[in-house]
């Protein structure tokens, strides 16, 4: 099992009908600055439409000067696993937004989701 799925993260467009909006489920997001495609902030959620929306509402993402950019993670993956993904990217792509390592967040609501055996 793979955290995440082969292939690039999709970017959201608001003037798309359909198809890019962000699941309500778990993910690896990042903010591209729409000028240079640089990574500006990488992060990981349980729910990646209501962090998008967090992020727009605070004012750490603007609309016209970044892209979001989503994938969604297995649903077997754990939000442990997420965050080691997320420390990792974070460690390669040294994004200007991040303060953090990353992978410091909250665990999910819940532990991993799995039952014990």
């Amino acid at each position: 099992m793979s955290t995440y799925p082969r292939g690039p993260f999709r970017k959201y467009d608001p003037e798309a009908k359909e198809g890019s909006k962000p699941p309500h489920t778990a993910g690896a997001y990042r903010f591209a600055k729409k000028e240079t495609g640089k990574i500006f902030y990488e992060g990981e959620s349980g729910d990646l439409a209501r962090r998008m929306s967090q992020h727009i509402s605070t004012g750490k993402l603007d609309p016209a000067v970044h892209d979001f950019l989503h994938k969604a993670a297995d649903p077997r993956s754990t939000s442990a696993t997420r965050r080691e993904v997320e420390a990792a990217h974070i460690v390669k792509h040294w994004p200007a937004g991040n303060k953090r390592g990353g992978g410091g967040g909250r665990s999910a609501k819940g532990g991993s989701g799995r039952r014990p055996s």
